[in-house]
Order: structure tokens, then C-alpha cells, then sequence
């Protein structure tokens, strides 16, 4: 199926960095951009239903304007770019899309700081993240540039790794030049032997296409440790999995994620 990457955009300062890099993403795997933006309308309580239909009109023409202007700026002509305004909610939108005949990617941005208890609970990506079963990257602020040469996957202990959906996001990959690290972290000295056992096997699942490695951190400094091998790089990606709670209490009880995204800049893919 054809690759697409679906953008979120609100027109914030923030949208520019967005499309910029879902541009350098969608030329390196030859995809097309679906650029969507959701109109919220404040109408008159008074006006009449003419007089709405008329406004929703006028507001969504000049978003499509914005859409196609910002396109024409920043995304080489070479790229196949479409476009969506919606009054529609976006888990409605988003939900109509991905039943379409393509292999899809919906980015989305992250902004501000204080990530997890500031911004992303309650806020908008997480709604989507929580009820959307597509693949969804949400890309941070200060992200430094774009690139797929490192991925580093977390295995949550006692869970293995959703494979259908991996490699449905390795094809948004190039296997050359992508290194493949799966990591875990260890809660107790005891069941170091399982988890080894557990982090080869899913290794030898990739191996042949992709450079691959795996690690188990454990003890009181797990965290820092996991800092000084991923964040200090500006050069790789952080998969992680929904899981059977909710997204929210899985990450606010997962400061890893919280940390290497917010102070690491990593890019932060979550599959269904």
C-alpha cells in the first residue's frame, strides 16, 4: 500500500518545524502528505442556518489557503501533498482516514514543557493517542533535526513486543541504515535471566534486516544510565507500546519516557 503521513496542523509557530520534517520524512521513504486542519467555529447564538453555513465556508477556505501556502513554502514539489479542514473532531477525522487503503503515519506536535503533567494529560494528543489505533508520532518542541539512524525500542517487563505492529512502522523505515536497540529495565536482581532470555528472542526476530542489539538496566541508577546512552544523541528514535491501562498512567509511572523526550529531544512513537 502507499505510505502517508498524516500532519496535524493548528497554525502555531510550531506547525513550521512540523512540516518541515514530515517533508524530509515523506521524501526519504517516497510517501505523501495529508496536511489536516480542524476548525473550531464560534458562531452567533442568533445567527441562522444560512448565516453559519456561510461562516463555516468563509473560515474553512482561508485554512485551506494557510494549508496550501505553508505546503508550497516548505514541502518540495516532488512530495504528493493533500489536504483536510474539518469542523469535525479529529478522533472522527482520524478514524474515517485510517480505514482508507494506505499505510499510515499521523504526526503530531508536542509543545511546551512540564510534557507529561502539563501538557500532554488531558490535552488533545492525548485524546488521540488514547483512542486512535494507528501508529502516531509525536515529535517535541526542540526536536534538532530529523533522522531514522538509531530506533530504540522499550519492552515494558513481563510484556512482549507487539510485532505486527513494529514492522508495520518499519516500513515507514529504511533497513540499510537503521540500528535497532531494544531495552528494559530490570525492577529486581532475580529475574535478569528471564528478562535476557525474553530480550534475545525478540532481537532474533530482526536480525538479517536491521542492526540489532538489545540492553537490560537495572538498579537504583537505571534511569541515568538509560539518559547517557539515548539522550545525549540527536539522532534517533523512541517506540514505546500502549498499553492494557491507560496511556497517561502508564507514562506518569514510566519517568524514563517523560525524561528522555522532554530534556532529550527524541521523537516518541507509540503503536496501538
Amino acid at each position: 500500500m502507499t505510505k502517508r503521513v498524516i500532519l496535524l496542523i493548528d497554525f502555531s509557530d510550531y506547525s513550521v518545524l512540523l512540516i518541515k520534517y514530515a517533508a524530509v520524512w515523506a521524501k526519504f521513504i517516497g510517501s505523501k502528505i495529508l496536511l489536516v486542519h480542524q476548525n473550531v467555529f464560534l458562531t452567533p447564538g442568533l445567527s441562522d442556518i444560512e448565516s453559519k453555513a456561510y461562516i463555516i465556508q468563509k473560515t474553512n477556505d482561508e485554512a485551506l489557503f494557510k494549508l496550501k501556502s505553508l505546503a508550497f513554502e516548505h514541502i518540495p514539489e516532488q512530495i504528493n501533498v493533500e489536504f483536510l479542514v474539518t469542523e469535525d473532531s479529529l478522533q472522527i477525522s482520524l478514524n474515517q482516514l485510517i480505514k482508507e487503503n494506505y499505510d499510515d503515519l499521523i504526526l503530531l506536535g508536542l509543545k511546551g514543557t512540564g510534557f507529561f503533567k502539563q501538557v500532554f494529560i488531558g490535552s488533545m494528543a492525548m485524546q488521540l493517542i488514547e483512542k486512535i489505533e494507528n501508529i502516531i508520532l509525536a515529535l517535541p518542541m526542540n526536536i534538532q533535526k530529523f533522522s531514522l539512524e538509531k530506533i530504540n525500542v522499550y519492552v515494558s517487563e513481563g510484556n512482549s513486543v507487539n510485532v505486527i505492529e513494529l514492522n508495520n512502522f518499519f516500513r515507514f523505515l529504511n533497513e540499510e541504515l537503521t540500528e535497532l536497540i531494544f531495552f528494559t529495565v530490570a525492577k529486581t536482581m532475580d529475574n535478569t535471566v528471564e528478562l535476557d532470555r525474553n530480550m534475545r528472542e525478540t532481537v532474533s526476530l530482526f536480525e538479517g534486516r536491521y542492526k540489532t542489539n538489545y540492553k537490560i538496566y537495572q538498579g537504583n541508577n537505571a534511569l541515568q544510565e538509560i539518559k547517557k546512552v539515548i539522550s545525549n544523541k540527536k539522532d534517533e528514535i523512541l517506540v514505546v507500546q500502549k498499553k492494557n491501562m491507560t496511556f497517561a498512567d502508564y507514562f506518569l509511572k514510566t519517568n524514563i519516557m517523560n525524561e528522555l523526550v522532554t530534556e532529550g529531544a527524541i521523537p516518541l512513537v507509540i503503536l496501538p
